[in-house]
């Protein structure tokens, strides 16, 4: 039974379906393709305008200063912050450098904060430098 119907299929016939499955295929898999980018950049698109309204680094590491964040930053050589990032559930990620010889610095430590338009609203514990130890996620 099956006989006859591949028989009855023209070689045009199944260049037709050929075509059909390749278009259908093309259209799940550059369709799932476009939907996640459109995701991706709209999840940036957001991240970006809300950091429009948030504590500037600069004056967060001079207020992390000013309030000798852990008793520590006094002591730092230098405190730096720089933004999370997208997938970063920390608005900065923060690193406190000591000096290690007359002008050597390292990063020894780091944190996570959370800021407003004006000010710290949440930090995270005190970490170790070290690429292995991922800052836990900021209290809801």
């Amino acid at each position: 039974m099956s006989e006859g119907l591949v028989s009855s299929v023209s070689p045009k016939d199944l260049g037709i379906i050929a075509v059909i499955l390749y278009i259908a295929w093309a259209i799940v898999f550059w369709g799932g393709f476009l939907v996640q980018n459109s995701k991706d950049s709209y999840r940036a698109q957001r991240y970006y305008e809300g950091r429009k309204h948030k504590l500037h680094e600069d004056a967060l590491e001079g207020q992390l200063r000013q309030v000798n964040a852990f008793g520590e930053v006094a002591h730092a050589h230098r405190v730096k912050c720089q933004e999370g990032g997208p997938t970063n559930p920390w608005d900065y990620t923060c690193r406190l450098y000591y000096l290690t010889g007359q002008t050597a610095s390292i990063p020894q430590r780091k944190f996570g904060v959370m800021v407003d338009a004006t000010h710290v609203t949440q930090m995270s514990a005190l970490y170790p430098e070290d690429a292995a130890v991922h800052i836990s996620a900021p209290r809801q």
